[in-house]
């Protein structure tokens, strides 16, 4: 229960952070946006933003050892997942300067880091559907009835807010919404584990 308690309060954390980062950035709008912004070069809240992402590829790994008593390979699945968010907050740092700076320098450097970013993110979704989809199979075995009806839900959407469906004039709000889904599952899961680990200890004991 404590790695449950500790992730889901980083997710928190991660939301608490970012929000106070774009209070820090003026003409940020967090509907039409991502996330990323917050950390990217010469912004002015970069130091939040990029820790913020740091915090929140930490907590993902800490839900990767809350998950693994229910199944291993989803929290196999959820720590790759982590480590390429931590790979988002460690590229988008990487250029301190400015854009301006780096443009002038090595406007290169800027496209890969910009290419970097975007496939690390992309594939940090792909295992989190993998993991969703493990973890939905996980549920449906056990006759978890309400853990694989919330989960089949959560897949769902996130196929849907990733795929972009409808915000395609409010990326930031969809990306929002799509990260949200993810950390959903999480907190489902974690829960529907510790609920499904706490039943076995009360039948061996004989309670």
């Amino acid at each position: 229960m404590r790695a449950t308690v500790t992730a889901i309060t980083g997710f928190l954390l991660f939301w608490v952070g970012i929000t106070i980062a774009a209070t820090q950035f003026d003409g940020y709008s967090p509907l039409k946006l991502p996330i990323s912004v917050l950390a990217a070069y010469g912004s002015p809240a970069a130091v939040l933003g990029v820790s913020s992402i740091l915090l929140l590829g930490a907590s993902h790994y800490v839900a990767a050892v809350a998950t693994w008593p229910g199944s291993r390979v989803a929290a196999v699945f959820v720590a790759i997942a982590a480590t390429f968010m931590i790979g988002v907050g460690v590229v988008r740092g990487g250029c301190p300067e400015g854009p301006g700076v780096c443009a002038r320098t090595n406007p290169q450097e800027v496209v890969d880091n910009n290419h970097l970013h975007g496939v690390m993110v992309n594939y940090y979704q792909l295992f989190m559907l993998a993991a969703t989809v493990t973890l939905l199979v996980v549920a449906l075995r056990a006759g978890r009835i309400g853990w694989a009806a919330a989960t089949a839900a959560l897949l769902l959407g996130s196929l849907l807010l990733f795929g972009g469906l409808g915000f395609a004039e409010q990326p930031g709000l969809r990306q929002r919404l799509w990260l949200t889904d993810n950390l959903l599952v999480l907190v489902v899961s974690m829960l529907a584990v510790n609920r499904r680990s706490g039943a076995r200890e009360r039948q061996a004991a004989g309670v």
